[in-house]
């Protein structure tokens, strides 16, 4: 496929195409951009009016990769994962039934991570995306994903979810460039709760003897007691 650049323009004049044209005026921006020398609110300025512009490209992306429907191609062309590719060509499929979660990208309200969490619900629990939709837009991230992963099992609990989470169930490693051991496990709830609950309890009691009598600069992070 032949991209053209934002100044090639084309034979007889200035190119028409708004895309190209909206491309040109982001790449001037950054050739002025000199955020050092900006006062702290106009940076905030500055940052929300990226954020946006990231989440109104993030539309049109997520719209033809469902019309190329090839997770391979989008990485390719985006420069992601192809994990992410695959989730951002379901999201384009299930953005074309879910007026309100369209409407959202399309508009810059909400950007294309909570937009995967919402398609992702409302595959499982169709009509949901509206709700989430004003969630995303009223509360923090973490509490979309929440209630996003909260109304996919509330749908999946008549659908086999037992077996499908037995299925499901997972062990691996790897080692990182720091020589450090990643451990990855993927536990059916009834087997990963109770563990994760009594790794936690002895990670504070932990924290707790490490606390007494000790320094501020003395303390860790809690996920390092809790490995």
């Amino acid at each position: 496929m032949q991209v053209r650049h934002a100044d090639e323009g084309v034979e007889g004049g200035e190119d028409s195409d708004p895309l190209v044209q909206a491309i040109a005026l982001v790449e001037k921006a950054n050739a002025d951009l000199e955020p050092e020398l900006l006062p702290l609110p106009q940076a905030r300025e500055r940052l929300e009016l990226y954020a946006r512009a990231r989440r109104v490209v993030d539309f049109g992306g997520a719209a033809l990769a469902r019309r190329v429907d090839d997770a391979a191609e989008v990485s390719r062309a985006t420069g992601t994962s192809l994990g992410d590719a695959k989730a951002v060509v379901e999201t384009g499929k299930t953005m074309a039934g879910a007026h309100d979660l369209g409407a959202a990208l399309q508009g810059g309200a909400i950007s294309l991570e909570q937009a995967t969490h919402i398609a992702s619900a409302e595959e499982s629990s169709p009509g949901v995306a509206a709700e989430l939709v004003t969630v995303a837009r009223e509360r923090p991230f973490h509490v979309l994903r929440e209630r996003a992963r909260r109304a996919r099992l509330e749908a999946e609990q008549h659908r086999d979810l037992g077996a499908r989470q037995r299925a499901a169930r997972s062990a691996r490693s790897w080692g990182d460039d720091l020589g450090m051991v990643h451990i990855h496990l993927a536990l059916e709830p009834h087997v990963g709760t109770p563990l994760v609950a009594r790794a936690e309890a002895e990670a504070e009691r932990i924290a707790k003897r490490a606390r007494t009598g000790s320094t501020d600069k003395d303390k860790e992070p809690f996920e390092r007691y809790l490995a």
